[in-house]
This record gives structure tokens, sequence and C-alpha cells, in this order.
């Protein structure tokens, strides 16, 4: 079984059932067989997004993770150089420090699938370890 790294548009979709990308990223998932995995700068640049527009959604966004519905994979000190290159590579974009994470992490677990909703930035990430990440939904 693959996984498939969550970005943080998604995961606000998923919690708030007005957001117009909701169906299509419930319907996504719905149909994937692979598990669902992010990281702790993802969470974080959701919960400061749901606080501010969503109070009380936070909570659900952490029940997520409390039954397994998606992962957290750990970053450690041995990722912070390839985020740091990541971001200098990207900076003309500018690359923000959970895409950093979720592109390290994809190359140390060879992970090449992710679920976002920002395209415009992860078609122009190109992983090491392929040509470029297949993008859902």
């Amino acid at each position: 079984m693959g996984t498939v790294l969550v970005d943080a548009g998604p995961l606000i979709a998923f919690i708030n059932r007005k957001d117009p990308d909701h169906q299509a990223c419930v319907d996504t998932v719905s149909t994937l067989t692979q598990r669902l995995a992010t990281v702790w700068p993802v969470v974080a640049e959701v919960s400061h997004f749901l606080v501010k527009r969503a109070p009380g959604t936070v909570e659900r966004l952490l029940r997520l993770f409390e039954t397994d519905d998606i992962e957290l994979l750990p970053l450690g000190r041995d990722d912070v150089s390839r985020m740091r290159e990541l971001m200098e590579v990207y900076a003309n974009r500018p690359m923000d420090l959970a895409d950093a994470a979720l592109v390290t992490i994809a190359e140390r677990e060879d992970i090449d699938t992710l679920l976002t909703l920002d395209r415009r930035d992860f078609s122009v990430y190109r992983p090491r370890h392929a040509t470029h990440f297949r993008l859902l939904p």
C-alpha cells in the first residue's frame, strides 16, 4: 500500500463543508486505497487558517489525526537542510515551509502522489525521486 501526502487546501476543504472544493476532496479520498499522511507544518498552516475563519474547527482537524484517518509523518534534523535547500531553489515562487516539508518527506519516503489544491506550485516542484508529482484531485 502506498501513501498519498495531503496538503493544506484539501484539509481545509474536508473540515469546511461549505468550501467549494469539499466534495471533490471527499470524492477523491473515497476512491483511494493508499494511506493518507501529512506533516506538522501543514497542520499548523491549516490551523492558522481555520482559527481565523471558522472558530471551533481546529478540534475537528485534530480528530483526523487521533483516529488515524491521516498519519503524521515525522520531520527530523536531517530533513531541515533539504527543506532549506528547496526553499532556496524555489525562492522565486516563494516556497513556504509546509510545501518544503511535503517535498522533503515525499523524497525521503519515495512518495509521488499529493492531494493538493495548489497545482500552480506543486506542478513546478521537481522531487529528486520522480520527474513530477501526481496531483489529486
